[in-house]
């Protein structure tokens, strides 16, 4: 696989890392300087499996756009990095949303500006700017007038951050780096000398500032960003949104990075979307389901609807045997129905264990493979137990929720009427053993047959109690994530927005 990173800067020592290690693991990355490219449009070909857009300057951009029209794919896409580019149009976007920013003003003139210091001070910042150049802050007209004025400018409530500062002048801001399912939080200090010169102490994310974090991503329908927040009179307070950024001061910055850009590249060279990345604008359609038709957008548009209702909360299970494909289906959900909520039955497994509850210490959420069907059946009576608490209360809360595991079995569940059941069933033997034996070989081990053997008939052993329960929608496996995914949404739509009970198509 080849990737082309396109730079307005030399790859930070960071990036020169993540590129040396998605090579040992075979994935090339050709760094491309839009600074110094001399480039004949009639020429310029889409010569790379995907792009990373990494720098954001006008010439960064431009050959963005360029690719962007000759269907090259991009992470993050063209039109979604020029609106994180614009300053205004993110807090606008995020202000929409009622997500705490501070009092934002669009202006051009100075005069107007002079009008807003009679609230207080105030920072002004360019609308495009970026790595911190040209953000001031105004206390009175006399400072407004020491520089001169580029229109537009985002105008802003200075908010002086909670804590003594950590030196005469500068404040303490919290950036938190989210990349994949992970969030990183990191102090910085504002003013520095120099975007070189920043500081960076890693620390933990508040649980408030993960759901504005996730919330962001809502947004503009991404996994892989920055957000940054200031605290002050006690709150969190977004005053900024990059794209990517440099992660410096996350630990194990690279390697996170390298593992997020591989999950990239192999889930569009199996035909999937990206991880939430591939956004081609602002909330224009949810992520899992832009590679698939009109009619299941649409379905998916129904169901994000009814969810509106906080008293029919959507709590779905997906069942099916290992490596068929069920984390990845919770995933894609997630994603396009903006679920937040996800549990793997691993979790829940390690949480009996570790409180040592009766049961768990026969428990390693893995099955003999002499005898899968009875071991099933034990552990299912006690993982379900733990799955029907969980998911009563989710309903009661009306959270929304994506749980996934092997042993779901429905005689053990006592399931609301809002849960729905999904189990994957294995419909092409030899396409679902290669997929095993391609997707996680450490995970899963050796296939030998004997372990093919154990797998058809733990499948078998699974599809026949699926068969006793009339509330269970039973999916065909699909090679492609998107097909599967529409099916799934599907089955959902039937269920939770017409409430019907027959099989959705796609089911077997």
């Amino acid at each position: 696989m080849n990737v082309g990173m396109v730079v307005d800067v030399p790859p930070s020592p960071i990036m020169v890392e993540v590129i040396d290690r998605l090579a040992a693991r075979g994935i090339r990355v050709d760094v491309i300087d839009s600074e110094t490219a001399l480039i004949g449009v009639q020429e310029l070909r889409v010569a790379h499996d995907w792009y990373l857009l990494k720098g954001g300057s006008p010439a960064a951009l431009t050959l963005g756009g360029m690719l962007h029209t000759l269907g090259a794919r991009l992470l993050h896409s063209y039109p979604t990095t020029v609106v994180l580019r614009n300053k205004l149009v993110v807090m606008q976007a995020l202000e929409a949303r009622g997500l705490p920013v501070p009092a934002t003003h669009f202006a051009t003139r100075p005069e107007d500006v002079r009008s807003l210091l009679s609230s207080g001070p105030l920072i002004l910042k360019p609308y495009d700017g970026r790595r911190g150049e040209g953000i001031r802050v105004i206390e009175c007209e006399e400072e407004l007038d020491r520089e001169p004025m580029v229109a537009p400018l985002l105008v802003q409530q200075y908010l002086p951050a909670d804590g003594p500062p950590p030196a005469p002048g500068r404040n303490r801001f919290l950036k938190v780096y989210r990349i994949g399912d992970g969030m990183y939080g990191v102090w910085r200090t504002w003013p520095t000398p120099s975007w070189a010169d920043r500081e960076s102490e890693p620390c933990g994310v508040p649980a408030a500032v993960r759901e504005i974090v996730l919330a962001v991503g809502d947004v503009f329908d991404l996994t892989l960003y920055g957000v940054d927040v200031v605290f002050s009179d006690g709150h969190p307070h977004i005053v900024d949104v990059i794209p990517m950024g440099s992660c410096t001061g996350v630990p194990h910055a690279a390697q996170l990075l390298a593992d997020y850009f591989a999950e990239v590249g192999r889930r569009w060279g199996h035909g999937a979307p990206a991880p939430a990345v591939e956004s081609t604008a602002v909330s224009q359609g949810a992520p899992g389901v832009r590679a698939a038709g009109h009619d299941t957008r649409a379905k998916a548009r129904a169901i994000r609807d009814r969810m509106e209702d906080p008293e029919r909360p959507l709590i779905v299970l997906v069942s099916g045997v290992h490596g068929i494909g069920k984390t990845t289906l919770c995933h894609e959900l997630s994603l396009c129905l903006g679920i937040r909520q996800r549990v793997g039955v691993g979790a829940i497994v390690k949480t009996l264990m570790e409180f040592g509850l009766p049961g768990a210490e026969k428990m390693d959420n893995a099955l003999d493979l002499e005898d899968p069907a009875s071991q099933l059946d034990a552990q299912a009576r006690v993982i379900c137990r733990a799955v029907d608490r969980l998911v009563r209360t989710y309903d009661a809360q009306g959270v929304h929720c994506v749980i996934d595991g092997v042993q779901l079995l429905p005689k053990y569940l006592h399931l609301p009427q809002s849960a729905i059941h999904l189990h994957l069933a294995v419909s092409d033997f030899a396409a679902y053993i290669d997929q095993v034996r391609q997707a996680n070989p450490k995970k899963y081990g050796p296939v030998t047959e004997a372990r093919a053997r154990f797998l058809a008939a733990l499948d078998h052993a699974l599809c026949a109690e699926m068969r006793t329960s009339e509330g269970v929608i039973t999916l065909r496996h699909r090679s492609q994530v998107q097909d599967g995914v529409s099916d799934a949404i599907g089955g959902i739509y039937e269920r939770y927005v017409q409430g019907g009970t027959r099989q959705c198509s796609g089911t077997k």
